[in-house]
């Protein structure tokens, strides 16, 4: 195995455990629902500075795998949203991707992509569920507009993020010349 294979491994495995990290944090935020306007636009930084950092495979791999890992770490979604999530964080690393060039075009239209997604897509797998009514309107709006705004808030955290580290690792590298 190459170094440059290692080191895209570690690097990506390292981005999925400080989302899971943020996760569990998260949860330990009394806010009910709303904690996802803490821990959402961390988890949506991830991804994008994933992105950025490592290209399109790793903010897939991330976005992918981090609804499982929130769920084995004890998140309070359903099993039968993870897939879900997944393809809507997929959608998300995949628009940004195409419209990196203007990282702010792409933050925008991947928030607006993978918020409809959700909605649509959790509001469809929910109608073959026997959940109570409270359950489905809690579920709803959490993958509502609030997916929107932690998708937008985590683009410009990570952009802000991703440009400082950028100059810190630059500053580093011409410190050790």
């Amino acid at each position: 195995m190459s170094s440059k294979y290692s080191n895209f491994i570690a690097k990506t495995a390292l981005f999925l455990a400080l989302t899971i990290v943020f996760q569990i944090l998260g949860r330990n935020i009394p806010l009910g629902p709303n904690n996802n306007f803490i821990i959402g636009p961390m988890v949506n930084a991830l991804l994008f500075i994933s992105t950025m950092a490592l290209g399109v495979v790793s903010g897939a791999i991330v976005g992918l795998m981090s609804p499982f890992g929130a769920i084995l770490t004890g998140a309070s979604i359903p099993l039968f949203l993870a897939p879900i999530i997944s393809i809507g964080n997929l959608l998300l690393v995949l628009t940004f991707n195409l419209l990196k060039k203007n990282k702010f075009l792409g933050i925008f239209a991947s928030a607006i992509i993978k918020s409809i997604f959700l909605y649509f897509a959790v509001s469809a797998m929910l109608s073959f569920f026997n959940l109570p009514q409270k359950r489905i309107s809690m579920l709803l709006f959490v993958f509502g507009w609030p997916q929107f705004v932690t998708a937008l808030l985590g683009g410009i955290i990570a952009v802000i993020s991703f440009n400082k580290l950028k100059k810190q690792i630059q500053t580093r590298e011409d410190d050790s010349l």
